[in-house]
C-alpha cells in the first residue's frame, strides 16, 4: 500500500533551511536548485509513480539526491506517496504556474500590457521583489508570481500564509505620472475587479470587506496589499500584491488561525486551473491599473457598494484613535469608510472593522 508522508507545519524558517540544504546538496546556484525543484514537482505530478533512478536520470542528479529532494518536499508539506517497487508520486496532482500558459490565456489587450512575467518556485515576497525591480527601472506591467513566499506580507506587516502551490501569489507593477495623491482608493478598485474575476471563474456571492479583503460566506478568500513609492505630485509607481487561496488543506487552514476559504470550495469543488485563474485575475487587474489615473475610484464606488458585505451593518472600527461604533454607510470617492455614528456621519481612512450586535458587542464573522 502507498505510504503517505505526513505534512508538517508551514514555517518560513523551515523553508529557508530546506532551501539552503537543497542548494548545498546539488552543488549549484539557487536558480538551478529552483529549476530542479520545479521539474521534480512536475515529474511527481504524473499519474504513474516514478522510481528514484528514473527521476535522477530526468533531473541529472543521483538517486540519493532524489531521495533527499523528496524528503525536503515532505518537510515542506508536499504530500508524496512512496510505493515499494514502483517509486514516488504526489498524493494529489499539482499544477505549477507556467509563464507560457498564463500568457496564452490572457486577452490581447492585457497581453500587450504585460511587459514581463516572472514565475518563481520560492521567493521572499512578490511585492518586495517587485519593489526592488521597480527601483532598477522595471516597466509598467511587470508581473511577479510565486509558488511559495518565505516572507509573504499582508496589511500592517502581517504574514500571508500560503502553502506551496496552494494559492495564487502575484504582484503587478504600474507607473503613473500625476503623483501618488491621485491614487487614493486604488486598492478598493482592485477589490472590485477581483470580485468580477471571481464571478467569471464561477464564484457566486463573493464580497468585499473594507478596506482590502475579499470574502466568501464570511471567510477570507483573497487579500490585497498596495505599496506606493515616488513623488506625491509627480512620477510614482505602485506594486499591487494579491494572494488568492486555491486549495487549502485543513491543517493549513488551522495554522492560519482565522476563518478562511479557498476557490475550490467557493466553486463547489469544481477543478480549477491555477494558470487560468492567474490569467483571469490579470485580465481584470491590468485594465483597471491602466485606466485608474484617468477614471479614479469614482468609477468603482457604486460597484464597491454592491459588493460591500458590511453595508448598513453595525460595526466597530479599531484604529489608532481607539474604537468607534457606527452603521456602515459606504465609502467616499477617496476610499475612506463612512460611518453613521448616532446620526453623525464620520469618515475614516484606516483601521480594522468587525461586526457588532445591537449592544455593541463584537460578534463572529467578518
Amino acid at each position: 500500500m502507498p505510504h503517505r508522508r505526513r505534512p508538517v507545519a508551514w514555517l518560513c524558517e523551515t523553508m529557508s533551511l530546506m532551501m539552503s540544504l537543497r542548494i548545498a546538496m546539488i552543488g549549484c546556484d539557487p536558480s538551478r536548485a529552483m529549476d530542479t525543484t520545479a521539474r521534480l514537482l512536475q515529474l511527481l505530478s504524473s499519474a504513474e509513480s516514478r522510481s528514484g533512478t528514473e527521476l535522477g536520470a530526468e533531473l541529472g542528479i543521483s538517486r540519493a539526491a532524489v531521495w533527499k529532494q523528496i524528503q525536503q518536499l515532505d518537510e515542506l508539506g508536499v504530500e508524496v506517496e512512496s510505493t515499494r517497487g514502483k517509486g514516488y508520486r504526489l498524493a494529489s496532482p499539482l499544477e505549477l504556474l507556467d509563464t507560457e500558459q498564463i500568457l496564452a490565456a490572457l486577452d490581447a489587450q492585457t497581453r500587450d500590457s504585460v511587459s514581463a512575467l516572472d514565475v518563481h518556485v520560492q521567493i521572499d515576497s512578490t511585492n518586495t521583489h517587485l519593489m526592488g525591480l521597480a527601483t532598477q527601472g522595471a516597466s509598467s506591467g511587470h508581473v511577479v508570481a510565486a509558488e511559495y513566499q518565505t516572507a509573504g506580507r499582508g496589511r500592517h506587516g502581517r504574514n500571508w500564509v500560503a502553502p506551496l502551490g496552494s494559492s495564487i501569489c502575484l504582484s503587478v507593477l504600474w507607473r503613473y505620472h500625476d503623483g501618488a495623491t491621485q491614487l487614493s482608493g486604488l486598492s478598493l478598485a482592485a477589490g472590485v475587479v477581483i470580485v468580477d474575476a471571481l464571478s467569471e471563474l464561477g464564484v457566486v456571492d463573493a464580497g468585499l470587506k473594507w478596506p482590502n479583503d475579499v470574502l466568501w460566506k464570511q471567510q477570507k478568500l483573497a487579500g490585497l496589499l498596495v505599496e506606493v513609492a515616488g513623488d506625491a505630485a509627480g512620477p510614482c509607481y505602485i506594486v499591487l500584491g494579491l494572494g488568492l487561496n486555491i486549495t487549502l488543506a485543513d491543517q493549513a487552514q488551522a495554522e492560519i488561525g482565522r476563518p478562511v476559504t479557498d476557490l475550490t470550495t467557493a466553486t463547489g469543488g469544481q477543478p480549477v486551473s491555477r494558470n487560468q485563474v492567474a490569467a483571469t485575475l490579470l485580465n481584470h487587474l491590468i485594465p483597471m491599473l491602466d485606466s485608474f489615473e484617468r477614471d479614479s475610484l469614482k468609477s468603482y464606488v457604486d460597484r464597491w457598494s454592491r459588493y460591500n458585505i458590511l453595508q448598513d451593518q453595525r460595526v466597530t472600527l479599531y484604529s489608532g484613535n481607539g474604537e468607534t461604533q457606527g452603521r456602515v454607510v459606504g465609502i467616499n470617492d477617496t476610499g475612506a469608510l463612512v460611518l453613521d455614528c448616532d446620526g453623525e456621519r464620520r469618515t475614516f481612512n484606516g483601521g480594522e472593522v468587525s461586526l457588532t450586535n445591537a449592544e455593541g458587542i463584537e460578534v463572529s464573522g467578518a
